[in-house]
């Protein structure tokens, strides 16, 4: 995993850990939040393969036959755990898109280091994840889920992706079932539309839960 740079106000409670493709993604996103007038520490978690980093468990890869996601998810999750634990702060947020936001899904049933996740788009359609979700819940320390997708996305050829809607809904009901307090939002768009804008919208909503929780 690379890490090289942490954005961050020296007294910011929000730490937010975002699973990136690069630095400049997650300097966008800094001084998108930083512009809504919330102050935040951002560091970038960056995979050396999505496939292979941020996928929970091994299983065939559906978009390509004949090719599989090698499931190393829980490997790349101790180095972010590692980082995030030596970081100050009030509040941590597990954020990502597509599947990044998987993988911070993921993650919220693995540790209790994080107390929200921003999931942006997040690869529901990945096999057997929603069945996933329904048996293995959310660490009693994640105190909210932002969760959202572009209003465009299940309208492609792929009948994957075609999926999104209804896994979305699926993972929404878990979650209700669960009594996790969550937020979801339709957004305008395809799945590769205002990547970063999206993301600042939901690491803003996540900091703005706990300011009311926490004045």
């Amino acid at each position: 995993m690379e890490f090289n740079q942490v954005y961050e106000n020296e007294n910011a409670k929000n730490w937010v850990y975002f699973v990136c493709m690069n630095q400049q993604e997650a300097a966008d996103v800094y001084s998108l939040v930083k512009e809504a007038g919330e102050e935040l520490a951002i560091v970038p978690c960056i995979p050396s393969s999505w496939e292979n980093n941020l996928t929970p468990y091994e299983t065939d890869n559906p978009l390509q036959k004949g090719r599989t996601f090698a499931g190393k998810a829980d490997d790349f999750l101790k180095d972010v755990m590692a980082i995030a634990s030596a970081c100050p702060a009030t509040h941590r947020i597990l954020a990502g898109y597509s599947l990044a936001g998987l993988f911070a899904l993921y993650a919220g049933t693995k540790c209790s280091l994080f107390d929200s996740l921003v999931a942006g788009s997040p690869s529901l359609w990945y096999p057997s994840f929603i069945e996933y979700a329904q048996t293995h819940p959310l660490n009693p320390a994640i105190q909210y889920v932002y969760l959202s997708l572009g209003d465009q996305e299940a309208k492609v050829k792929n009948p994957v992706f075609q999926t999104v809607d209804q896994r979305m809904n699926e993972y929404c009901k878990i979650l209700k079932e669960m009594r996790i307090p969550f937020h979801f939002d339709l957004n305008p768009g395809k799945h590769v539309d205002n990547v970063m804008g999206r993301m600042a919208k939901g690491i803003l909503s996540a900091i703005r839960c706990h300011s009311t929780k926490h004045p």
